[in-house]
């Protein structure tokens, strides 16, 4: 079920809010003894099952659970990491207690330990947590998500949403671990201004928030001016992807380059994957059916500030927006995958575009990307072009400043194709969270960039390795006080 929809509404505020499930769609385990035969585990009471013939079956009001995707929660460290449930699904179960159950078989080579949380769901996102759609001024204050099925709170197509002190957490008094079956806030093609600030979010099966446009794709060319374009990626489609006098870009899929514009004088959908626009000239030189198209109108300013990230074994902020970005005062607390992710790719996801100025400034990050080791980058700016053009780059203007890395392996910063970029006046502390995790891998890592600054930063107790870079020259990074070693 779906918590909640805003569509076509302006001017909405949603005030002091709780929203749980009785039943979630996630059953959640905790293992208390485990061998290499047998293994005993508390089955949380919100999580339904019954026993057929010696197995397991995780159900709900409608539904019996038939695929699985699962995470390994360990609830002393507070980490997530991606595993599975196929070893309990071929044993032999037997319930010896309330919500107590037995399994029998071969468990040498399972990844469980005493303690942790086995989650699982299907991982089909059938649906969203709350929906946010073609609507203007919306904003969600005190609002408290202990359970979501499907894909979060999603916004597309909106303008102006503010997000304070809304939290994505369970409650306590269940035991659970999870509250989003996917991501936390989910944004798309949105406008205007997107503010994030006081929230919390622990407990998700992907990221906490995720803010883009989207690509589709040239798939006819019917004349000078008019083409259908695909939604590409099997997740999305549907949505009004376009309206009359919107601006676009045109770009080449593989090295991402944005080669021409156009503004859309008529739109027609042709069915739920294909869209047919019509331009109000031509079609720029050196269009071919193949590249993509962006929606640059529907790209917002974003401010996420003071909020508290953690809970997941993926990424802590996705982000990929042309304007003006800030990210302030957060905390970033043992996110599995990089703290920051700032992509663009027209060829896996379809999640658009270039950055052009974001500010990442006075957040602490703690022991983020242990799922990544040993690529456990903590900010990893990294466009998905697979061909590199000469004075070309996907993302510019990016400022890292001020901020507190508390890193458990080496690796800090990873970048491509991006020019004017500054990592400068940060402290990095090493910890010893995961030790078995550390690895000979540079601490900074810059792939065809331009004008990289590292500059009056603090090493403290840290073994930071050295700075690699590829496919650019010596002369296009600075770097001082440091300790660093620069490698090719």
């Amino acid at each position: 079920m779906i918590h909640f929809a805003i569509v076509n509404s302006q001017k909405i505020e949603l005030k002091n809010l709780h929203f749980d499930y009785d039943r979630p769609t996630m059953s959640e385990l905790t293992f208390e003894r485990i061998t290499n035969n047998e293994i005993t585990a508390l089955v949380n009471p919100s999580s339904k099952f019954k026993i057929e013939e010696g197995r397991i079956k995780f159900y709900g009001d409608g539904w019996t659970m038939n695929r699985y995707h699962s995470i390994l929660t360990d609830t002393t460290k507070k980490a997530f990491y991606y595993s599975k449930i196929g070893p309990l699904l071929r044993s032999k179960a037997t319930q010896i207690a309330p919500h107590k159950v037995r399994f029998t078989g071969n468990f040498s080579n399972v990844d469980y330990n005493r303690g942790q949380v086995l989650s699982v769901r299907d991982p089909i996102r059938d649906q969203v947590g709350a929906f946010i759609a073609y609507s203007n001024d919306v904003k969600l204050y005190s609002v408290h998500m202990h359970y979501m099925h499907g894909m979060g709170i999603i916004s597309q197509f909106t303008e102006n949403i503010t997000l304070e002190k809304v939290s994505v957490a369970p409650r306590k008094e269940t035991g659970r671990q999870i509250a989003a079956f996917a991501d936390c806030f989910h944004f798309s093609g949105c406008k205007g201004q997107i503010t994030i600030k006081n929230c919390k979010t622990y407990g998700a099966h992907d990221d906490a928030v995720n803010i883009h446009g989207t690509h589709l794709q040239a798939i006819e060319m019917l004349s000078e001016n008019k083409i259908n374009l695909l939604f590409r990626h099997k997740q999305t489609y549907g949505m009004k992807a376009f309206f009359k006098g919107d601006s676009l870009n045109f770009l080449h899929p593989k090295s991402l380059e944005i080669y021409g514009t156009g503004v859309v004088k008529k739109v027609d959908s042709i069915d739920e994957r294909v869209v047919q626009i019509t331009l109000k000239e031509k079609l720029p030189s050196g269009f071919i059916v193949g590249d993509v198209v962006e929606n640059t109108t529907w790209t917002p300013r974003v401010l996420i500030e003071n909020n508290y990230f953690s809970g997941t074994n993926t990424r802590g902020i996705l982000l990929t927006t042309r304007r003006k970005s800030i990210i302030r005062n957060n905390t970033f607390y043992r996110t599995g995958m990089h703290a920051i992710l700032i992509a663009d790719d027209a060829e896996n996801w379809f999640e658009s575009g270039p950055v052009t100025d974001v500010e990442i400034t006075g957040n602490t990050f703690i022991d983020c990307g242990y799922n990544n080791s040993p690529d456990s980058y903590v900010i990893n700016i990294w466009p998905e072009n697979r061909k590199m053009i000469k004075d070309f780059y996907v993302h510019r203007n990016i400022r890292i400043t001020n901020n507190l890395f508390k890193v458990f392996d080496t690796p800090v910063l990873r970048a491509k194709s991006t020019e004017y970029l500054v990592f400068s006046n940060n402290t990095i502390e090493m910890t010893n969270t995961f030790p078995e995790l550390t690895a000979n891998k540079p601490s900074f890592y810059f792939v065809h960039c331009k004008n990289v600054e590292l500059s009056e930063n603090q090493y403290k107790n840290t073994a930071l390795k050295n700075i690699r870079i590829k496919d650019m020259q010596v002369k296009d990074i600075r770097f001082s006080n440091s300790g660093l070693i620069l490698k090719r």
